[in-house]
């Protein structure tokens, strides 16, 4: 049993290492029509279940002055930032290599005509987005975020060299004279 025991904990550390790799879906960002001059529009879909959907946001690459914002739940969230660059990255706050990005919608969005309502009826002036097909570049499976791969190669590195270790220690042990 004892000479089980290292190889069986090598392969829990590196299944728990792939499971939290594998665990963070990497958000998806698309961008929307502007709401005004001044706004940008963007959609986020969040993969769950998680424990904690804060986001960071930064026009900057590095996430130097990043925003967090915490959508609370999974699925698709709606929201604006001031214009302040042409590419926005998001990455999950506690979670840094699951990021994504989307370059800025930056045409304004139609507002609905102004027509005079049928009888009994209400209009509601509402801004139009794009059709469902869209012209919007979706740029946020790029390629630029987390890969796993190496992470789970670096694991069964891991793991060969642990069981590698494990016999050979094995091995010695037994060749050894009894220590009196």
């Amino acid at each position: 049993m004892r000479r089980l025991l290292a190889p069986l904990a090598a392969v829990a550390l590196t299944l728990a290492t792939v499971g939290s790799v594998l665990a963070w879906a990497r958000p998806m960002l698309t961008a929307e029509c502007a709401p005004d001059a001044n706004s940008l529009a963007w959609k986020i879909s969040l993969q769950g279940p998680e424990d904690n959907y804060s986001i960071d946001w930064s026009f900057d690459s590095a996430f130097a002055g990043a925003t967090t914002v915490d959508f609370l739940t999974a699925g698709d969230h709606s929201f604006t930032t001031p214009r302040g660059g042409w590419k926005l990255y998001v990455r999950w706050s506690s979670h840094h290599d699951s990021h994504a990005q989307a370059d800025a919608n930056l045409q304004i969005c139609q507002q609905a005509s102004h027509s005079q309502p049928a009888s009994g009826e209400q209009s509601v002036d509402a801004g139009t987005g794009t059709s469902g097909g869209g012209t919007i570049p979706d740029a946020s499976m790029d390629g630029t975020g987390s890969n796993p791969i190496p992470t789970i190669l670096f694991s069964l590195l891991l793991l060969g060299s642990l069981t590698a270790m494990v016999v050979t220690n094995v091995k010695t042990a037994k060749d050894a004279p009894p220590i009196r």
